[in-house]
């Protein structure tokens, strides 16, 4: 009897021990479909990371090409606005001779009107002296005219004093 005690005793520890198990297993069984529902998150996340991580690497490439691009782009307007600098002071020395150039042209035309207004003035001054001459030459010239006349007169009144006296 006593070993029927045990083994009965025996037979509920087993039972226990099965049951206990059988919550062990099912414990696990859970544990198990947690770890392969984590799993499945973890590959997930692991797809988007790759998938993010080849998008960011896209952009990144992107970025850098863009970079390069505004590189270059810089440089061929630093290269453009030095050529434009260096044009523009070609361009102001053309133009500083230029002027230089004409304010010369303008003394040398301020001479040459003042040595005109000079010469106008000396023939102004000539023929102011000629018409004056010409003048006093036509007043002669009538003087000389009525000395003519009064000396032709005077022959004429001569010529009839002799006539009468002849006669």
């Amino acid at each position: 009897e006593e070993l029927l005690n045990n083994t009965s005793a025996f037979i509920e520890k087993i039972e226990k021990l099965e049951a206990q198990l059988k919550l062990e297993d099912e414990k696990f069984l859970d544990k198990c479909s947690q770890f392969d529902q984590v799993k499945s998150q973890l590959d997930s996340l692991k797809i988007d990371y790759n998938t993010k991580q080849s998008d960011f690497a896209l952009q990144v490439q992107e970025y850098l090409t863009s970079i390069e691009s505004l590189k270059k782009q810089l440089e061929i307007i630093e290269t453009t606005k030095s050529t434009e600098i260096k044009n523009g002071k070609d361009k102001i020395q053309e133009l500083e001779s230029n002027l230089d150039q004409f304010q010369e042209e303008v003394k040398l035309l301020r001479l040459t009107q003042a040595n005109l207004e000079t010469e106008n003035n000396n023939i102004k001054s000539i023929l102011e002296n000629r018409t004056s001459e010409v003048n006093q030459l036509k007043e002669r010239i009538n003087q000389l005219d009525e000395l003519l006349s009064a000396s032709e007169k005077s022959k004429s009144e001569l010529q009839e004093q002799h006539d009468q006296c002849y006669q």
